[in-house]
């Protein structure tokens, strides 16, 4: 009987989410994201979302049910197809790809340790030179701003693989308000998806 109960015991360790009230998670995954773009001309941007990556490390505070607070830092590419035409005539037609280092924080509410929604907001600065048509700048050679900032909603699930480790999955969507285009007469924002998934640890 003892052992039994010993085995039922370990089992339930496995069928609970975390009781930690702070989990470290290490992530990564791709980023939908794209910047559209506007200009005080007749020129027409169509811009269209390449996948990139996103990777790095987020922490959650929180209780099996209620209100909890979420943040990280990632490395998210936004990366994206930019065709620019006027009056018929092509002027560019490439890919670009502009890295950033991303500092989210979200209000979360979790919902039996397992769901979780959130919203707030995100600071992100340069993660690299950017490569645009064939050549590697840095933001201020290529016109960008050297930060962006913005709103952020996720959706996350935790699936327990003990009672201090799970495995996660997050969708994030970003909202840029900073007009990242330092050239006169555009404006540009970023905004799209970032799908991600890790190992959680409890602490």
């Amino acid at each position: 009987m003892k052992k039994i109960l010993i085995a039922v015991f370990l089992c339930s360790l496995y069928a609970v989410p975390s009781l930690a009230i702070v989990d470290v998670e290490i992530v990564g995954g791709v980023s939908q994201m794209t910047e559209p773009t506007t200009v005080d001309s007749p020129t027409n941007f169509n811009v269209t979302a390449n996948t990139g990556r996103s990777y790095g490390a987020m922490a959650q505070f929180h209780t099996s049910f209620g209100w909890g607070l979420s943040t990280g830092l990632l490395y998210t590419e936004v990366n994206f197809h930019e065709l620019v035409t006027s009056g018929g005539a092509t002027l560019l037609n490439s890919d670009s790809l502009v890295p950033y280092y991303q500092i989210p924080v979200m209000a979360t509410y979790w919902i039996g340790g397992i769901l979780a929604f959130g919203a707030g907001g995100y600071y992100a600065f340069p993660g690299g030179n950017i490569s645009a048509g064939g050549t590697t700048a840095s933001f201020s050679t290529q016109n960008y701003a050297s930060n962006d900032y913005g709103f952020v909603g996720d959706f996350q699930i935790r699936v327990p693989l003990g009672i201090l480790t799970s495995l996660t999955a997050t969708a994030l969507y970003e909202y840029g308000l900073q007009n990242v285009s330092t050239q006169a007469g555009m404006t540009a924002h970023n905004q799209g998806f970032i799908f991600l998934v890790g190992l959680g640890f409890g602490i």
